[in-house]
């Protein structure tokens, strides 16, 4: 289905935002004062109907990866964040690294 700009007309993201027909807006930001405006406009629609957004491509990707997990797997685990912080083992950028 071809979705025109906002300023194009209809049917444009707005209405398929309002008719709850997207289910993810991945919505990244651009230079353009014309894709700003139109960029805060798709994201406060996505919000305010309820439907997740997605503004950064490496977000994108990460739930894409995640995505294709768990259905290749069918097992989701559930990790609380300050857990998976507990995890990682970041280099002190105070200490000088051992040898």
């Amino acid at each position: 289905e071809v979705v025109h700009k906002i300023e194009e007309g209809e049917p444009n993201l707005l209405n398929l935002l309002t008719h709850k027909q997207v289910h993810l807006v991945i919505n990244t930001p651009s230079a353009s004062r014309l894709s700003q405006r139109d960029d805060l406009i798709i994201r406060r629609a996505a919000v305010e109907h309820g439907i997740p957004c997605i503004t950064s491509l490496d977000t994108a990707r990460a739930l894409f990866i995640s995505l294709q997990s768990v259905t290749a797997t069918r097992e989701v685990e559930v990790i609380a964040l300050h857990d998976m912080h507990a995890q990682i083992q970041v280099p002190s950028l105070v200490d000088p690294p051992e040898d």
